[in-house]
């Protein structure tokens, strides 16, 4: 069967349906990244074969492609009618035809959009480069947690400042942090992941003065300041007295969030008529040590600004993976709950 083009009113009509859909941008990751009227799951033409069934698990579910100008929509549409796909539709004349796109859902306008609601919503505080370092110049009480991988981290950070992985800045201020004076800077390359990271640790009632830094890393340099490389500050354990602080700062917020076991994950995964994503949301290397059956490793970091890099299917739902006591999964989840997504979590007591 052949694939079906419609135009920006019947996608309109598609993204407002509450059943399951997946936009597929195949777009290269650059022009992805550039922006336009709508932002789906971004999977390059090339690697669409390779990649689908990992982003849409469930050859029955609705999929709508779109590119620049419609030139990549047909190839790919055969792929995946090949690969068994039974509802595949493009979209006519590509972005480019169709500067007019209804305005759509916060979720497909992609994760990063998340930071700008959430720094709009509750006036997250900034702090320039500038007012950073004179603060430093000064002596004062200051500590800049960055909330970027460690790997980005160790390739250039701000001077003296922390890894503090996005989804673990809970804990890891605990560790950091002793004086309710000190004036906590949250950084990351730009802006999106220290808006949640700051606005986190401002949820947690913290007495600190917390603010993110303008434009990070980016704007650091900007200013004229240099960067730092290699592991200054590395990574360390966090303690079990870290999560218990982050356990207690996430009390509340975890009452509202519904909680399954590893045998209702592999039901849910097993479920044709609906989909479901398993996200494991703890650091890559503790994924690697042990993970349940159907997981993917998703650290609660990039999970944040990066959810179409496993997720594609809206209406799905996301099972955040985490040891306990969950800091992690609670830490991201309530940002993709926010928004709209079913979100439940699994609490697992692997064992390392």
């Amino acid at each position: 069967m052949p694939y079906q083009e419609v135009d920006a009113t019947a996608l309109g009509v598609f993204l407002r349906s509450s059943g399951e859909l997946a936009v597929l941008d195949l777009r290269p990751a650059q022009q992805f990244g550039n922006g336009a009227p709508l932002h789906g799951a971004n999977v390059a033409a090339a690697e669409l074969s390779s990649r689908v069934r990992e982003l849409v698990p469930h050859r029955h579910t609705p999929v709508v492609l779109l590119d620049a100008d419609g030139k990549l929509i047909a190839k790919a549409a055969s792929e995946l009618l090949e690969l068994g796909y039974t509802d595949v539709r493009g979209l006519a004349g590509g972005l480019t035809g169709n500067e007019r796109l209804p305005v759509v859902s916060i979720r497909i306008a992609g994760p990063r959009v998340i930071a700008g609601e959430v720094e709009r919503s509750f006036r997250t505080p900034v702090t320039t480069a500038a007012e950073l370092a004179a603060l430093r110049r000064n002596g004062a009480s200051v500590i800049v947690l960055d909330t970027r991988s460690v790997a980005e981290y160790e390739r250039e950070h701000i001077p003296g400042s922390f890894p503090t992985p996005g989804g673990e800045i809970l804990p890891r201020f605990n560790a950091l942090v002793d004086s309710p004076d000190t004036h906590v800077v949250v950084t990351c390359a730009g802006r999106s992941r220290a808006v949640l990271g700051a606005q986190t640790l401002i949820l947690a009632g913290l007495t600190n003065p917390v603010s993110t830094l303008d434009f990070g890393t980016l704007g650091w340099v900007d200013a004229g300041y240099p960067l730092n490389h290699g592991p200054e500050n590395p990574l360390q354990a966090i303690r079990p007295v870290d999560l218990d602080f982050a356990k207690q700062a996430l009390a509340a917020l975890a009452e509202s969030f519904p909680t399954i076991d590893a045998d209702e994950l592999q039901t849910w995964l097993a479920e044709p008529s609906r989909t479901t994503y398993a996200l494991d949301v703890r650091l890559p290397e503790d994924y690697e040590r042990a993970h349940l059956r159907g997981s993917v490793s998703a650290p609660a970091g990039q999970l944040g600004i990066s959810l179409g890099k496993w997720v594609a299917v809206l209406g799905a739902r996301l099972v955040l993976i985490d040891a306990e006591p969950g800091v992690r999964a609670l830490t991201v989840g309530r940002w993709f709950a926010r928004i709209g997504w079913e979100v439940s979590i699994l609490k697992h007591g692997f064992v390392n």
